[in-house]
């Protein structure tokens, strides 16, 4: 019995210390913000033409943003699903666009006058994910690769959502043999609709939003998130 509290206790620890190896270890891609449950993406425009990364270096957590960089002070109580700092710093540039300029302060609102922040690090088949969760329950979800569409769509099992450039009709397919949920936000994290979708194929019509750039977040039933994929309204 003494021998399998043991190796029961071995285990648990290389599994602690195998996440925080993997948050030092990996530079994170930001996937998306959420803040008071709004998802908020990183612009796409010829000013935000790199994916904003996050690392975990000489034991400060430090972010490239789009225009600037947060860095938080010196690390403490880094343990296998949490860490403390006693603050951040940030670069004062501004940028060109309002958009870059409104994303740039929600991201750093995340950090900025927090010490404290849980983290999980989940396992998927090419990637790790990330999630930062801060004191008002806010996340930032960051990948351990630069996910294409087609990375994403091949780990939940050939979830497509086409096309890119939308003009009137939208379709969602899946081999997933349960309804889902998809909400389409726009470039301000706003919430503009919300379908459900049936398998195989559903065919959804956007003909009355707005041209401009839209976020598609395909979930289960209980939010859980399945892809997250832009698309274009002509």
């Amino acid at each position: 019995m003494k021998n399998t509290f043991l190796i029961l206790a071995l285990f648990l620890v290389s599994q602690l210390n195998g996440q925080q190896q993997d948050l030092i270890n990996n530079s994170w891609y930001l996937q998306k913000m959420e803040i008071n449950n709004i998802a908020y993406f990183q612009p796409s425009n010829t000013e935000s033409t790199n994916t904003v990364t996050a690392n975990f270096n000489n034991n400060k957590f430090q972010t490239e943003l789009i225009c600037n960089y947060l860095e938080s002070e010196t690390l403490s109580n880094l343990t296998d699903s949490s860490f403390s700092t006693n603050g951040f710093t940030n670069s004062l540039a501004e940028c060109q666009f309002n958009e870059n300029i409104t994303f740039e302060q929600n991201y750093v609102l995340i950090f900025q006058n927090n010490t404290s922040f849980t983290y999980s690090i989940t396992n998927s088949s090419n990637y790790k994910t990330l999630i930062i969760t801060n004191p008002q329950n806010n996340k930032v979800f960051y990948t351990s690769n630069l996910l294409s569409t087609q990375d994403i769509e091949s780990e939940n099992n050939m979830i497509q959502i086409y096309p890119q450039l939308v003009r009137n009709h939208l379709f969602i397919t899946t081999k997933k043999g349960q309804k889902l949920r998809l909400k389409i936000i726009n470039a301000n994290g706003q919430k503009v609709a919300e379908y459900l979708c049936s398998p195989p194929k559903t065919k959804i019509d956007i003909s009355t939003l707005e041209k401009g750039v839209y976020f598609c977040i395909l979930t289960y039933q209980d939010h859980q998130v399945l892809v997250t994929k832009k698309i274009i309204k002509e």
